[in-house]
Order: C-alpha cells, then structure tokens, then sequence
C-alpha cells in the first residue's frame, strides 16, 4: 500500500499488535504449564476478541453497508474471518486447560 492508501481495515495497527503480543504472553503461559494462569487470563481475552475483532466488524456493515473504513469487502469478511479462527483457537484452548 502506497503511504496515503486506504487501509485494509479501521484497525489501529499498534493496538492490534499490542492485543497479539498480550494474547502471546498468555498463550505461552499456557503452553509452558501455566494452564491456571492461562485457563484465567485468556477469558478477558476471549471476550476483548469477540467484541473488538468481530462484533467491530458487523456493526460497521449493519451502520453503513458501503463500509467506509475498509479497503473493500473482500477485506472486511477477512477482518472477521481471521478473527472468528482466533477466537475459536482460543476458546478450544481455554476448553482443553479443563
């Protein structure tokens, strides 16, 4: 993308790669044998995901079907498909530290 562009998404980049980093922390917790402190964490995680990842995503279709923020509408189905995978994984995740 040319400095000026449209972006592919509304999203702030540094808050999306400071909510990946977080989410990282917490799933390396997990992975490394922390699983309480990860069976705990990640559901504010969980949570933060489906409202800013997903829920963000459709209100925007259902507030203007033209989507204003987005580069097109290939790139916000992607936005919440990438997203509805990661809240899955995550949720799965969270399902198996029981």
């Amino acid at each position: 993308m040319k400095s000026g562009g449209t972006a592919l998404a509304p999203t702030d980049p540094i808050l999306g790669l400071a909510f990946m980093v977080i989410a990282a922390v917490i799933i390396f917790a997990g992975f490394i044998g922390y699983r309480r402190i990860y069976a705990i964490a990640i559901l504010p995680v969980i949570a933060l995901l489906a409202y800013s990842g997903i829920y963000t995503h459709v209100s925007a279709l259902i507030s203007n079907s033209a989507l204003p923020g987005y580069f097109s509408a290939l790139s916000w189905g992607l936005a919440i498909g990438i997203n509805l995978i990661g809240l899955l994984a995550l949720v799965k995740g969270a399902r198996l530290t029981k």
